[in-house]
């Protein structure tokens, strides 16, 4: 059963996603960067745990996702600078990252959906994960760029067509989950658009969602202090 988690700290996660979230698009022509990119992806993976710790959810997938994710993401380091880095490293590092981030999403939503008053920590959760949500996007599009070559048209500035890189994906992924699609970076294969539809579809309900909760929550909340 769930346990409600006290003093939570949603908001170290929130500047953290936030902090990684412009760090990125600097790391593809800075290669040192990565460094403190991936310092950073610790950050938030500790704090996950800790989630899934005091909440009493399923510990061993976190953990294990968790390990993954960084052998991966160690072993992949030195591929990132090649233009032709090894796929293998890479496609396990983009399904383990998902794979946490799927967690996290979960144990992080079953918090606050079910927290019995709104506080400002409860309002910092749903925003972080309403941010997980487009870094879990943003792995499984890489993991379909790895499937499906031809599953973006990308060209920038006039050039020729080039392998896209993480902040790419980000900012696909962001621009797609909230209904913004400025049209630069557009999915060429059919089963790629419809897992970005499907991604707008989520960026949607779940802010409708959300937002319903809190409301619903406060509302809650007054009746009861004014009875």
């Amino acid at each position: 059963m769930l346990k409600p988690v006290q003093n939570r700290r949603y908001w170290f996660m929130v500047m953290v996603q936030a902090f990684l979230f412009f760090l990125a698009p600097f790391t593809r022509d800075h290669p040192p960067l990565l460094f403190l990119f991936i310092f950073g992806l610790f950050g938030v993976f500790g704090t996950v745990i800790l989630t899934i710790w005091e909440a009493r959810l399923p510990r061993l997938p976190a953990l294990g996702s968790a390990a993954v994710a960084v052998v991966t993401g160690v072993l992949a380091f030195p591929e990132l600078r090649l233009e032709e880095p090894i796929m293998g490293y890479l496609m396990a590092c983009c399904v383990a990252y998902a794979f946490f981030i799927l967690i996290a999403i979960v144990s992080i939503g079953a918090d606050v959906l079910f927290r019995e008053r709104v506080t400002l920590d409860c309002i910092l959760g749903s925003i972080s994960v309403y941010m997980f949500l487009g870094m879990l996007f943003a792995f499984i599009f890489g993991l379909l760029a790895f499937f499906l070559p031809e599953s973006f048209d990308y060209a920038p500035r006039g050039e020729s067509p080039v392998r896209l890189h993480l902040n790419d994906l980000l900012y696909f992924s962001y621009s797609t989950l909230t209904t913004t699609g400025y049209g630069d970076i557009t999915p060429a294969h059919p089963f790629v658009r419809m897992v970005a539809t499907f991604e707008s579809v989520v960026g949607t309900l779940y802010i409708a969602v959300m937002i319903s909760r809190l409301v619903g929550l406060h509302v809650a909340e007054k009746g009861s202090n004014a009875a």
